[in-house]
């Protein structure tokens, strides 16, 4: 398997998964909110399952025409989480 980019060759002729990273977070009003990295998918949801769903259908309709020929695509979920009392330089 080669990895080129967000493009995933699985050595099956006409078959490639896309692999799209998707960045969540809590926002200030406790909505969740998401965007995939180099793409134009932003979605958001009230909770973690309706986030989840949202993400999911937006993919399918970013990818809409790829998905008909064939392509499938796998999300990275990457989630940005604060806690009380712990900065970035603590870890």
């Amino acid at each position: 398997m080669l990895i080129k980019g967000s493009i995933i060759d699985n050595g099956v002729q006409g078959l490639q998964t896309m692999l799209v990273q998707v960045n969540i977070h809590q926002d200030e009003d406790g909505v969740w909110c998401a965007s995939g990295v180099g793409h134009g998918i932003h979605t958001q949801g009230d909770t973690l399952d309706e986030l989840f769903a949202n993400i999911e259908e937006a993919t399918h309709l970013h990818f809409e025409d790829d998905l008909a020929k064939g392509k499938t695509v796998d999300l990275l979920i990457v989630a940005q989480q604060e806690f009380a009392g712990v900065q970035a330089s603590d870890r």
